[in-house]
């Protein structure tokens, strides 16, 4: 069972169609393939946007490798000056990348009608933290993935060892790397301090919506208490008037019989 069809059903009929799945797998008396497909969660919205955009292979492949051209960059600008265009260059093509596979996830959401532009930064952080570990690339290409790791700085990108340094070599040449490597560490310090802040922001954000979610709850049962109140109310007021005119017909009929006697 190709578990990246289940995401055709959308993230509303995901439960559905994989219990369908189960129950075909079953029938056909494959149990191995239908407990690991029965296994399979339901993906959030973000992480269903998330593996529906890994349907483009290509445009995956393209991030991790843009990812990979950033590390390489970085170690190279370390030990060449010069090398910091390059570092450059591989830094807004892995940004165009990771835009790009932003936008297909995107507007795969959109198109269920979740909102998929209210997910946009949730859905980069998850990709960029993604594109970081390419041990993972094959459970998101196949739609296995449910998880995202929570690392959202260049640690995840491996720390190689430059080696050792020629002894002779001009002490402004030694200050320049120095100078190199406190740039790049600053530098990979900004971003992970900028990217907790993204991912504080994002639990705050989850958990505000959770209570507007909850608030919104508590006031649709109101809504509901209310309106069966109010229909209550008419029901019981419709009873009184039918009470009363039979009490006013029953009080109308004696008097008449009454007079009727005399």
């Amino acid at each position: 069972m190709d578990a990246r069809a289940l995401l055709a059903a959308g993230p509303d009929g995901f439960v559905q169609a994989r219990d369908q799945a189960v129950k075909e797998l079953r029938a056909a008396g494959d149990k191995e393939a239908a407990a690991a497909v029965k296994a399979l969660s339901r993906p959030s919205l973000t992480m269903w946007a998330v593996l529906q955009a890994a349907a483009d292979e290509r445009a995956v492949r393209a991030l991790m490798t843009s990812t990979n051209a950033v590390q390489a960059a970085q170690l190279a600008s370390v030990r060449d000056q010069s090398a910091r265009n390059e570092l450059n260059r591989a830094v807004d093509d892995r940004r165009r990348a990771l835009d790009a596979l932003t936008d297909d996830a995107v507007d795969a959401l959109s198109r269920t009608g979740k909102g998929g532009s209210a997910k946009r930064d949730e859905i980069k952080s998850a990709l960029d933290r993604l594109s970081r570990h390419p041990d993972l690339v094959d459970s998101w290409l196949d739609a296995t993935l449910r998880d995202v790791p929570t690392d959202t700085g260049f640690d995840a990108f491996a720390s190689a060892d430059i080696g050792e340094r020629p002894v002779r070599r001009a002490a402004s040449h030694q200050d320049a790397a120095v100078t190199d490597r406190n740039e790049v560490g600053e530098a990979e310090e900004r971003v992970r301090a900028a990217e907790r802040n993204v991912e504080a922001a994002r639990r705050k954000a989850e958990r505000a919506r959770a209570d507007r979610e909850r608030a919104d709850e508590r006031a649709a049962a109101a809504q509901r208490a209310d309106e069966s109140a109010q229909q209550s109310l008419r029901d019981a007021e419709r009873e009184l008037e039918e009470a009363q005119e039979r009490m006013n017909a029953a009080s109308k009929a004696r008097a008449t019989h009454k007079h009727a006697k005399r």
